[in-house]
């Protein structure tokens, strides 16, 4: 049994595999390389981790990622993620803020984030998409803040088209 806290990754790495790290619960801290593009199935399922800081080479969050990832408190994605579905289910302590470039939230990626369970649970989404999300996960209103979209986060020309 192999228990371990931080892993960095080789800098030339390309993908995360499907359960890579699944129920890794001592796992804390993981550092992902620019050169990862795919992040597979349940690759972070039941694991320990507290935060973690997503790729800018990455355009979705795998089915699943987070699920059952009780611990996960923050999770940074770039302005390169345009869809997620079942990601964050049962991530009770969860704050994330939402890029201008996420187009596809499905009903089910907060799953089990209510008010008896998850009092913490905080999703910043851009001006003007906060109702939107609340009618899609019904569950989620009043966990969900606003922000303003500042001209850095613009999404390009060639993301949009993707």
């Amino acid at each position: 049994v192999y228990i371990f806290d931080h892993v960095t990754l080789p800098p030339n790495i390309k993908y995360i595999g499907d359960d890579a790290f699944c129920n890794c619960q001592s796992l804390t801290g993981l550092c992902i390389p620019k050169s990862v593009s795919n992040i597979g199935f349940s690759a972070f399922r039941g694991c320990g981790l507290e935060n973690i800081n997503i790729s800018e080479s990455l355009f979705g969050i795998s089915e699943y990622m987070f699920y059952d990832a009780y611990e996960l408190k923050e999770v940074e994605l770039p302005n390169t993620i345009t869809a997620m579905s079942h990601a964050f289910y049962s991530c009770e302590h969860l704050h994330i803020i939402m890029p201008p470039s996420v187009s596809y939230i499905a009903p089910d990626a907060f799953n089990q984030c209510n008010e008896y369970s998850y009092e913490n649970l905080r999703i910043e989404v851009p001006k003007g998409e906060k109702e939107k999300l609340e009618q899609l996960c019904e569950h989620l209103k009043g966990k969900i803040l606003e922000y303003d979209i500042t001209e850095d986060m613009a999404i390009s020309s060639d993301l949009q088209k993707h």
